[in-house]
């Protein structure tokens, strides 16, 4: 029988190697905007995002694809509206 241990550390590690991977995909080499990214895919942007701001898990990435795409494809328009939901925080 084999007994894996995964540390807290471990899984750190390996997340924050794919989010870099994502902004280096989702971003060209020397970008302005890979930082940004990198931001926005990281877990504390998403937990920032359900605890202060109050979204759901599915308004929370809705909003964060949203982001993305206008970072992608160079839009600078962020005039989307988000409604918070209602009732006691999560």
């Amino acid at each position: 029988m084999t007994v894996i241990i995964v540390t807290f550390r471990w899984v750190m590690s390996t997340y924050e190697g794919l989010a870099d991977a994502i902004a280096r995909i989702i971003t060209p080499a020397g970008s302005s905007r890979a930082a940004l990214v990198r931001g926005l895919v990281d877990f504390l942007t998403y937990r920032a995002l359900r605890l202060s701001g109050r979204l759901s898990p599915q308004m929370t990435k809705e909003e964060l694809i949203a982001t993305l795409h206008q970072l992608i494809l160079g839009g600078h328009s962020f005039n989307r509206s988000i409604t918070r939901k209602e009732g006691p925080e999560p």
